[in-house]
């Protein structure tokens, strides 16, 4: 059995399209939870024409709350309403769908086969088609694909890796462990990071499509997620640990390394934001790590022992970093810039009224 969650905000425009999607899937054996997060549009009063018309389809009526939340609220409401954990053959799964967005007539069923045949506990498509809604063609939407058993990547060295869950499909025995953060954006960020501790090899698959609406006013670009530090919030701390918290519950502080790029911004927002330093070195001595976490956690001393923005920077400097802050070449039609041991022989850049400058 298939759970497909799928929250509803203020989407009037495009949720038709986003459910029909769903209703046509070729996976017939699924039940489609609808959140409506308390849209002040025609969303809700769409969303239930489809539960009169197809039993398959649940709406679920909350105030607004948020993305993830909302998919917190489907998730709850699967395990303590639909789903019953005794006597199960682990055949079962939670899948997500952004109401603004569609999917494949064949999107489920590739991602299933792909999940069952690798025996993984997590599927991902790496098959995105964007498109702007400005401009496009329904006739996109009518793409079919042959199952492929697809291949698993080992995720434990690199728990940064995007899982985002709009891409996949999570098995029900993992995903009673995961839950979102409370937060109004970046959310996935935190949620991908416990996800691949969790279950450390995901399998990818290339044949499910999934069709991700581009437009102006869609969360994605109006804000940057958690590893974008160039308008960092400190209230986006708390996604941080979001995951401290999570490595704690599982016994994981000691075993693997939490990643640090979502903490850690370039150097001009450090030295122009110094109070980001000072939180982020009250956070971590929140966390009373023992000196085995630390040890797994080198950056964490680092930033314990740093006494200012600018010494945490370069103390946690990769040498790719240090390569390119000290030697660069760029040379194409907007830019060129030439520089040597951090020292700028040269640069220009072509301005809009086309001349170098």
């Amino acid at each position: 059995m298939l759970y497909i969650i799928v929250p509803i905000y203020n989407v009037e425009k495009y949720l038709k399209e986003c459910l029909d999607s769903i209703k046509n899937q070729s996976y017939k054996n699924f039940s489609a939870i609808l959140i409506n997060d308390g849209s002040t549009d025609s969303s809700k009063s769409i969303a239930e024409e489809y539960i009169r018309g197809d039993s398959r389809f649940y709406l679920i009526n909350q105030e607004n709350k948020g993305i993830g939340e909302a998919r917190n609220t489907g998730i709850e409401y699967v395990f303590n309403n639909m789903y019953i954990e005794q006597n199960k053959d682990g055949r079962d799964y939670i899948g997500f769908v952004d109401s603004d967005d569609v999917i494949s007539s064949s999107y489920f069923e590739n991602l299933i086969y792909c999940l069952e045949k690798t025996k993984s506990k997590i599927a991902k498509t790496k098959n995105i088609y964007k498109f702007y809604d400005e401009k496009y063609d329904k006739y996109i939407f009518s793409y079919t694909s042959i199952n492929k058993r697809g291949f698993v990547k080992d995720l434990s060295k690199n728990l940064s890796y995007k899982t985002e869950p709009w891409r996949c499909v999570i098995s029900m025995d993992i995903m009673k462990y995961l839950r979102f953060p409370n937060m109004r954006n970046g959310e996935d960020v935190p949620f991908g990071i416990c996800a691949n501790v969790l279950v450390k090899n995901v399998a990818f698959c290339k044949t499910a499509r999934y069709f991700y609406r581009r437009y102006r006013g869609s969360l994605s670009n109006q804000t940057n997620n958690l590893c974008i530090k160039q308008n960092f919030n400190i209230n986006d701390f708390y996604g941080y640990n979001f995951i401290y918290e999570f490595f704690k519950r599982h016994n994981l502080l000691d075993k693997y390394t939490i990643p640090t790029d979502m903490i850690r911004p370039n150097l001009r927002f450090l030295l122009d934001n110094e109070s980001y330093f000072i939180a982020l070195k009250e956070l971590i001595i929140s966390f009373n790590l023992t000196p085995m976490e630390l040890k797994v956690n080198p950056i964490f001393k680092i930033i314990l022992d740093s006494n200012n923005a600018k010494e945490y920077y370069y103390r946690t400097m990769s040498f790719n970093e240090w390569y390119k802050n000290n030697f660069r070449v760029k040379l194409n039609r907007e830019e060129k810039t030439i520089k040597f041991f951090g020292k700028t022989l040269f640069q220009s850049k072509y301005n809009k009224n086309n001349k170098w400058i």
